[in-house]
């Protein structure tokens, strides 16, 4: 889950929500639906991923549930799961409190890609934030 959160800059709730019909291991893609008025596309799942949810997958319990990821009771993940076991790996990784929040993904991958020398523009589509604002505070954090 939080491989996919930071490789495609998901939401808590957007990585929850992630469901096997929006994987396509085949071609190594991921359909990123996105909330908050942000841009939904395919991405491309790097082999990693793929090998993390293959591996995932034959030790997901058997439910009906479409979501990829599932809970201890066979119901979708929700956001508020996730947000606690993101905490607690950030606590055992001894990441600052401050930064103990899932969407310090989205804000790490922009940063790298930035650094990396991609155009902030392009690190706004990446990430798909729907905004023209993002690459604008991505630049102040510089």
């Amino acid at each position: 889950m939080i491989l996919l959160a930071y490789r495609h800059g998901l939401r808590a709730s957007e990585v929850c929500g992630v469901q096997l019909n929006h994987i396509d291991l085949d071609a190594g893609n991921i359909h990123c639906i996105r909330g908050k008025g942000s841009i939904c596309n395919w991405q491309s799942l790097a082999r990693d991923e793929v090998k993390a949810i293959k591996a995932y997958m034959r030790k997901r319990p058997k439910t009906d549930s479409p979501n990829l990821f599932i809970s201890r009771n066979g119901g979708p993940m929700s956001r508020s799961q996730f947000y606690r076991v993101f905490r607690s790996l950030c606590e055992k990784a001894e990441i600052p409190e401050d930064k103990r929040h899932p969407y310090i993904l989205k804000h790490t991958v922009a940063s790298m890609m930035a650094q990396a020398g991609m155009p902030l523009c392009d690190v706004g589509v990446q990430v798909k934030n729907g905004t023209r604002s993002f690459p604008l505070e991505l630049r102040a954090s510089f």
